[in-house]
C-alpha cells in the first residue's frame, strides 16, 4: 500500500447498526469471520471486487493473460481484501494464478501481504491463535503449476487439488 494514511481516513460504517464513525484499518477484522466455522461445519466465504458490468478481469493489451482492470484497483479495497483473507484458514486459488505469478503477471502475492502496512493483520492472526499466514489450496485441472511460483509460499502449507 503506497499511502497508508488512507487507512486512518474517517468513514461511516452503516452496518451493523448503529452507524458509527470509524477508520478503514480493522474494519473487517472486527467482523471476526474466522470464528463462524467449526470443524464439523466449515464457513466458506469469498470476496471479489468487480467493475460495474461484473468483471473481475479483462484482456491485457501486452500479454496473453487477463488482468484486474485499473479502474477497480484501489488501496482501500485492497486493504479490506487483506483483512478478509487474513481471517482465513486456507486461501483458494487457481493454477492459472500460479502460472501468472511465475511469469510476473499476477496482481500481487497472495495475502496476507508482507509489507509493513499489513503487520497489524499478521499480528492479529497470531493473537487469534492462527498462524501468521493462511495456508493455500491450488485448484488445477492440468497440474501445470510452475515450481518457482510456490517459492514465496514455502513457509505455508500448500495443498494442490485436482480432478477430472
Amino acid at each position: 500500500m503506497k499511502d497508508a494514511s488512507t487507512l486512518q481516513a474517517p468513514l461511516t460504517r452503516l452496518f451493523p447498526l448503529p452507524a458509527a464513525q470509524t477508520t478503514l484499518a480493522g474494519l473487517y477484522l472486527d467482523h471476526r469471520v474466522h470464528t463462524r466455522g467449526t470443524v464439523d461445519r466449515p464457513f466458506v466465504y469469498s470476496n471479489f471486487i468487480t467493475s460495474l458490468d461484473g468483471r473481475i478481469a479483462i484482456a491485457a493489451a501486452d500479454r496473453d493473460t487477463l488482468e484486474v482492470p485499473r479502474s477497480i484497483t484501489n488501496l482501500r479495497d485492497w486493504r479490506l481484501y487483506q483483512e478478509l483473507a487474513g481471517q482465513a484458514d486456507v486461501l483458494i486459488t487457481s493454477g492459472r494464478y500460479m502460472r501468472q505469478s511465475a511469469s510476473g503477471e499476477a496482481q500481487d502475492y497472495l495475502p496476507v501481504g508482507s509489507q509493513p502496512v499489513y503487520d497489524d493483520i499478521r499480528q492479529w492472526r497470531l493473537e487469534q491463535g492462527l498462524s501468521a499466514q493462511p495456508d493455500i489450496a491450488v485448484m488445477s485441472g492440468s497440474l501445470d503449476i510452475p515450481l518457482e511460483s510456490l517459492t514465496p509460499y514455502q513457509h505455508r502449507n500448500v495443498i494442490v487439488v485436482t480432478g477430472n
